[in-house]
């Protein structure tokens, strides 16, 4: 009996395949890399200084390695390892433990094992570029009928927005709309006027940073990068308790409905 469980998941399935419940099929013998990953530390030297100085840090890349063996008819079984972990391709992988259910996006480096060796076992290196697991949970508030949720995640990180604008009006509505994280002070506003049944789509996640306006009188969507107010930052969530207000400069408030997604993430499972 695991005391985890591990889920894949990748095109050719239609959802999350749980490889720990395939007792007569595989047995897991080794889960390496769900620990924190080692981080790069750049320092420099200063002349006859003792030591360092420091000057960076940042985690590199993860590299999960799962050892499993196939059980019962090992031709099969090795093949359906075959298609769980396709070399070359991009998976997920979801662990699930007592007070932790997360996931992770990767890539199979490696599928390692002799087929002489009895029993046979294989070596699956999973590279995942982005070190961090997501919770398998998105939390999601309205404003403005809701203003606080909580990051308990293990690192600071950033928010998806989606903002529609209903007014009855056909001209431009809605003036220099700022949205605040009021107790951390940020903020990201935008000097572009919205009109009815826009809708605004904003990432202030590390990597996917984007805003961009989605209008139904034209083809694409319009980046508002240049659009940005003075002073606006990628609003990022602190540990802990978070609380999101809006405004804008002409009265248009009752216009605007915005959602805020977020989504805890951990440096080990």
């Amino acid at each position: 009996m695991y005391a985890y469980k591990l889920y894949v998941y990748n095109e050719r399935f239609v959802g999350w395949y749980d490889v720990t419940q395939q007792n007569e099929w595989f047995s897991i013998l080794r889960v390496d890399g769900l620990n924190p990953p080692a981080a790069n530390i750049n320092t420099s030297t200063g002349g006859t200084l003792d030591g360092t100085f420091f000057n960076s840090a940042r985690l590199g890349q993860r590299n999960i390695v799962i050892t499993i063996m196939p059980r019962g008819d090992i031709e099969l079984n090795r093949q359906r390892l075959y298609n769980l972990f396709p070399v070359n391709r991009e998976i997920q992988l979801r662990f699930k433990n007592g007070n932790r259910d997360v996931k992770i996006t990767g890539y199979v480096e490696s599928f390692e094992g002799s087929l002489c060796d009895f029993p046979q076992t294989f070596t699956i290196s999973v590279i995942c570029p982005r070190p961090f697991f997501d919770d398998h949970t998105t939390t999601t508030i309205t404003l403005p009928n809701e203003s606080a949720f909580r990051n308990d995640g293990d690192i600071k990180n950033g928010v998806t927005m989606r903002i529609n604008i209903s007014s009855s009006l056909s001209h431009e509505a809605v003036r220099d709309l700022k949205i605040t994280n009021y107790l951390t002070g940020e903020y990201i506003g935008f000097t572009a006027g919205f009109i009815h049944d826009d809708t605004i789509v904003i990432s202030t996640i590390a990597g996917e940073l984007m805003a961009e306006v989605r209008r139904s009188s034209l083809p694409n969507p319009v980046n508002l990068l240049r659009n940005l107010s003075d002073g606006s930052s990628w609003l990022k969530m602190k540990f802990g308790e978070n609380a999101f207000s809006f405004s804008t400069s002409n009265d248009t408030a009752k216009y605007v409905n915005i959602q805020i997604s977020h989504i805890n993430q951990y440096i080990g499972v």
